[in-house]
């Protein structure tokens, strides 16, 4: 079975073609680098691009290191950020194309919780205009 967030995309960098291979194996070394889930960074990276944004360096070197050296085991993180850095769009425009192939999948939980309404009162509505709160009327007798 294929995951949501595995593709592949190749470009060419000082006259060699290098591919990118994105599967669950790189996503899990991204996140020891990172610190925090690689699902929230891929799909913090896709919407940035999509929006025409920059995403965080450190997302994108982490992923591209890592997608790179799947298929390139030889080079190593300082080549994979020249690479990215360097003058040539190859390497940043296959790594777009990889990271909008993908599908990731929505987070559950952990997201915030709705803020009560400050102006939401409790209990029973004041039958009398302009009332102050918990105001009742008095009943004659």
């Amino acid at each position: 079975m294929a995951s949501r967030l595995e593709g592949t995309a190749r470009f060419d960098y000082g006259g060699e073609e290098y591919s990118l291979t994105l599967n669950n194996r790189v996503l899990l070394n991204a996140e020891t680098v990172l610190g925090y889930s690689a699902l929230d960074a891929a799909e913090e990276a896709k919407q940035a691009m999509a929006m025409g944004r920059n995403p965080m360096l450190r997302t994108v070197v982490a992923i591209f290191y890592g997608a790179l050296v799947a298929a390139h085991p030889e080079l190593d993180e300082d080549t994979a950020i020249d690479m990215f850095m360097g003058e040539e769009p190859g390497p940043q425009e296959a790594f777009k194309q990889l990271l909008l192939s993908t599908n990731p999948p929505k987070t559950v939980g952990n997201g915030q919780r709705a803020v009560a309404n400050p102006h939401r009162g409790t209990g029973k509505k004041s039958s009398a205009s302009g009332a102050k709160r918990d105001s009742r009327r008095k009943t004659s007798g």
